[in-house]
């Protein structure tokens, strides 16, 4: 039974006064609530020296993540870009936030997408997809950018397909 669910331990004192598992009981998993997410488009991320950019930390694996909840950190880290006549449109940040998921430069072409965001109370569990490809004669930085609402969200997880843990992050 791998990856069914948890396991919940009862410890308890046993009569020589040591402390000792009494008991296991099988916890299913939570049942978690789709959230509609879409992805960031008609904007570019820029590096700008002279600003701090959002409050990414790096992580295990060469990821890095980070949520957006202001205007002001998402024009520091974002320029928009008209494509076919179309302007790019800002997210509502009085209502949304913005998850990105970095990795570090390399020199494969590889792809990275959010594949599903989820609720649990106050935790959001965004799954994040890698697929490497072929050596390239260039180097890329690899990212997604997802927006999704902000209702009640104190916590965002970053998860792998196999649902390991890459970050967990407090939305401010």
């Amino acid at each position: 039974m791998r990856n069914q669910g948890s396991l919940a331990a009862e410890i308890g004192i046993l009569p020589d006064g040591r402390a000792g598992l009494i008991n296991l009981k099988n916890v299913p998993k939570a049942d978690l609530t789709p959230v509609a997410f879409r992805p960031l488009e008609r904007f570019f991320r820029v590096q700008k020296n002279d600003s701090p950019g959002p409050s990414a930390m790096n992580r295990p694996f060469g990821v890095s993540t980070a949520i957006l909840t202001e205007t002001q950190a998402f024009a520091d880290t974002y320029q928009p870009a008209a494509l076919n006549g179309q302007n790019a449109v800002a997210p509502d940040f009085s209502k949304e936030m913005v998850l990105t998921y970095t990795q570090n430069e390399t020199n494969f072409s590889t792809e990275v997408r959010f594949l599903k965001t989820e609720r649990d109370g106050r935790v959001l569990v965004a799954t994040v997809e890698e697929k490497p490809g072929v050596k390239q004669s260039h180097k890329s930085i690899p990212q997604a950018t997802v927006i999704v609402p902000r209702a009640g969200i104190e916590f965002v997880e970053f998860r792998n397909p196999n649902g390991m843990l890459i970050s967990r992050d407090k939305v401010n």
